[in-house]
């Protein structure tokens, strides 16, 4: 479907970074297996956390 000379409004309200520090590895998986996060998806987000320097830890798949 083509929709000829369609308006877009972009409205931004104003927001606050807010830094959460010290969550426990526990937390961070419970919170992911809430979301319906797989044990794949879990495994990608845990490597993502640990190579961006997030998460010191060695991972190892048993």
């Amino acid at each position: 479907m083509v929709v000829p000379d369609a308006d877009v409004d972009i409205e931004q309200q104003e927001a606050y970074l807010q830094i959460v520090e010290g969550a426990a590895l526990n937390e961070v998986v419970n919170a992911l297996n809430a979301l319906g996060a797989t044990p794949q998806d879990l495994m990608s987000i845990l490597e993502a956390l640990r190579v961006a320097g997030a998460l010191r830890a060695e991972l190892e798949v048993i």
